[in-house]
């Protein structure tokens, strides 16, 4: 059958296997058993849009590890407040949780889910990718204790751009849910959550609710990552790996033999082949700019030398300057001088 044939009924089919998927894992996750991991599990985080997908998919061909993309129904089943795009329900949520969020019995259907799946896997190691939690990091430490993190970072103007230019196309829809956005879920809830947990934690409070564009907003939540993976990498010491997207693109068998030891997966050789044939090194960073107020571009711009990224943000004042300039219009000197006496 043809797609153009299937299209019309494909949101139906999405929220019948979301809501399927869902309900299954709140039966397991009601589970008194214990899965002890036979290695602590490896959360890959970093903002989206960042190589996430494609390092999952990488470490998903090794035979040891044992993958979960994005498992949104099992993290609502084990905390209801992890449904930030509201796919399954309209309940209070977050874009971040702290350990003080952890309460035991979280914890519990932690392990009743995701270490029953690794408990019947003969893989190795354990490796789920949900973007978001990068925002999510002491919490993981809290139901996770020994996991590990690979924390993926591109150049924040790349993902800035992608993000835009994928809530633009939003080709993903669900039926029952006639405002869903596939980045901003339902009634754009995850902005606003991003909006409201990235103030309370210090970011940028005032300059935040007033982003506007998907670029700009796209902007801030890669900064909001990129903080929190400072602020934890101290405390996490080598339990955490930084990498950069352009170093898994334009030297994958060095890049990956970094991950597959700090995993414990093994670098095999034919592993790498298959994973070197599979990048493509035309994903590099292509690098530009992006606009923002002035105090969020200079912390933007200060997280892109961290990492060595050539890409910038100009300050939304600049931009509104030189606009005017080129229409012609009048300019107000910037700090006028002050009128003699």
């Amino acid at each position: 059958m043809k797609r153009s044939t299937i299209e019309p009924f494909l949101p139906v089919a999405r929220r019948i296997r979301l809501q399927a998927r869902y309900m299954g894992a709140r039966r397991k996750a009601s589970s008194s058993r214990n899965h002890p991991f036979r290695t602590p599990p490896v959360f890959v985080i970093g903002c989206g849009r960042s190589g996430t997908t494609i390092l999952g998919t990488l470490l998903q061909s090794h035979p040891q590890s044992h993958y979960l993309f994005e498992p949104y129904h099992l993290w609502t089943a084990v905390d209801s407040r992890t449904d930030m795009l509201h796919l399954f329900q309209n309940a209070p949520a977050a874009c971040s949780l702290s350990a003080d969020d952890a309460t035991p019995e979280i914890a519990q259907r932690f392990n009743a889910l995701f270490g029953r799946l690794a408990a019947s896997s003969p893989s190795h190691v354990l490796i789920e990718k949900t973007p978001i939690n990068a925002l999510r990091i002491s919490y993981l430490d809290a139901i996770a204790p020994g996991c590990k993190f690979i924390h993926i970072v591109r150049d924040g103007v790349d993902v800035a751009h992608s993000i835009a230019r994928l809530t633009g196309e939003n080709s993903y829809r669900i039926a029952g849910k006639p405002h869903f956005n596939q980045w901003w879920g339902e009634n754009d809830v995850k902005w606003r959550l991003l909006a409201r947990d990235g103030a309370s934690l210090g970011y940028h409070p005032f300059e935040a609710p007033q982003l506007q564009s998907n670029e700009q907003r796209g902007a801030y939540e890669w900064l909001v990552s990129l903080h929190e993976a400072n602020r934890f990498r101290s405390m996490l010491g080598s339990r955490m790996l930084d990498v950069r997207y352009s170093d898994l693109t334009e030297s994958p068998r060095e890049t990956l033999s970094e991950i597959a030891a700090f995993t414990g997966l093994g670098a095999r050789r034919d592993w790498l082949a298959v994973c070197e044939a599979h990048i493509d090194a035309s994903r590099s960073p292509r690098a530009g700019a992006t606009s923002l107020p002035a105090p969020m571009a200079e912390d933007f711009n200060a997280l892109q030398k961290q990492f060595g990224f050539h890409g910038f943000a100009i300050p939304e004042s600049s931009v509104k300057r030189v606009a005017e300039a080129a229409s012609g219009k009048r300019i107000a000197p910037a700090n006028p001088a002050p009128r003699a006496s």
